[in-house]
């Protein structure tokens, strides 16, 4: 599970810069102990979509070629619902599955002994993630995988929007609020030329980051030379890691921001709508995002307003003493919501329920 939440950032990045597919494939793969990730069956504007990062380009070949026809998972997976993950046990008579000319002729020899699918995307698109793996995937790997796949829908139904938006018929911009992450447009000067809601909201008098001169900045000084520098490297092309990130911190005891700098590319589709823009700062704020998951955990097991907030500061640390005096509510109150808490979501302790919390992507 720690693996799959790290690689949420890169899920994101993808979605503003489909050239990033692959590496997110790599990265769920290894997530979930399999050989392989592929992403197919998709179009995204007018180009077909078939990201297989660790494929021989010979197999990829052979596959498109003769053995998709001998495939049973794609035909199995149109049945399917979106983000619903399906191991092929579930999809194929599997014994006749593995007596297949494809089976033995084109997974073996790969390794591919076991799979999982999950249908993703939506909004009149649709597209199949397949993991193979040797081994099949256990119980908390599945998990994972079907935590994850809204996600990936998302990322590519931002893919969409951003395409969309060439014709000017969508502001790009307000596609990357569905990135749950706060986003500034930088100019090549390194400037602030735009930035959606979530970004808005990070930024002035009291707020977690300042402009200065147009450009971002922090209230430590030590943070905004950091800052600077990580966008200058940026805009340079001297980024010693692609997806290079930096803490800023906040005030005390306030968990600090998390920031990654992304050069904006022409298959990004912004730079069609705004050409001046070479690189996007993508900030996540982990008490926003905590916020969030708390009101989705909310409202996935009916839970009131009060209720929801008491599962959030629950997760922010501390005991019932702790948590009345935060909400300004008696102790009493505070455990009676928890009784009703447990009721709904069917466990019993404090940290199951923080775990169910943290477990909800």
């Amino acid at each position: 599970m720690t693996d799959v939440l790290k690689m949420l950032d890169h899920v994101y990045e993808a979605g503003a810069d489909p050239a990033l597919w692959p590496s997110v494939m790599a990265h769920l793969a290894d997530a979930l102990g399999a050989r392989e990730a592929v992403l197919g069956g998709l179009a995204l504007g007018r180009t077909p979509l078939f990201v297989a990062p660790r494929t021989d380009p010979v197999m990829v070949e052979s596959y498109v070629a003769h053995y998709h026809a001998q495939n049973p998972v794609p035909a199995a997976m149109r049945g399917q619902g979106l983000n619903q993950v399906r191991s092929d046990d579930e999809l194929t008579d599997i014994e006749a599955f593995r007596r297949s000319a494809f089976f033995n002729e084109w997974c073996v020899v790969q390794g591919f002994f076991h799979g999982a699918a999950v249908n993703v995307a939506s909004g009149g698109i649709l597209g199949t993630i397949m993991v193979n793996s040797v081994q099949a995937l256990d119980t908390a790997e599945l998990v994972a995988f079907q935590q994850v796949a809204p996600h990936l829908s998302r990322a590519l139904r931002i893919n969409q929007l951003l395409m969309e938006s060439r014709a000017a018929t969508l502001s790009a911009f307000s596609a990357l609020d569905m990135t749950e992450r706060a986003v500034f447009l930088v100019d090549a000067e390194g400037r602030i030329s735009a930035g959606n809601t979530l970004a808005e909201n990070l930024v002035g008098p009291g707020k977690s980051l300042v402009l200065s001169r147009g450009r971002l900045a922090c209230h430590a000084p030590a943070d905004t030379v950091r800052l600077q520098g990580l966008v200058q490297q940026c805009l340079s092309g001297r980024l010693a890691q692609p997806n290079a990130t930096l803490d800023i911190a906040r005030e005390p005891n306030r968990a600090p921001l998390q920031l990654a700098c992304l050069p904006v590319t022409d298959e990004s589709g912004i730079q069609a709508r705004a050409g001046s823009v070479r690189l996007m700062l993508i900030v996540s704020d982990p008490e926003e995002r905590l916020r969030r998951k708390a009101e989705r955990f909310g409202q996935a097991y009916r839970l009131t307003p009060a209720e929801a907030h008491v599962v959030l500061e629950l997760a922010i640390g501390g005991d019932r003493s702790a948590l009345a005096e935060r909400l300004g509510i008696s102790i009493a109150t505070v455990r009676s919501q928890l009784t009703s808490i447990f009721d709904k979501t069917g466990v019993r302790r404090q940290a199951e329920l923080v775990r169910m919390l943290m477990d909800q992507l």
